[in-house]
């Protein structure tokens, strides 16, 4: 912009300057918020799923506990 004067091209890339740092700003501003709010949703379902797997773990072992117990304990006393 040669048609400016010095003070003018200044105040001109001081103004620039200005609104790219608020610009940048507000986006570090918004990144922090999505990455804690997708923090909290990950920490949820990680919670979710690791309560799902412990409850599927207990249960296939009570059922293996219930088939395999009794099966041995049948062999013996019924002699077979």
């Amino acid at each position: 912009m040669p048609w400016l004067t010095t003070s003018q091209r200044h105040e001109v890339v001081r103004l620039y300057v200005t609104d790219r740092i608020d610009l940048v700003r507000g986006i570090r501003t918004r990144t922090a918020e999505r990455n804690r709010a997708l923090h909290v949703e990950y920490i949820r379902r990680y919670e979710a799923m690791r309560d799902r797997l412990l409850c599927t773990v207990v249960a296939v072992a009570l059922v293996t506990a219930t088939i395999c117990i009794p099966v041995p304990l049948l062999v013996l006393l019924t002699g077979d």
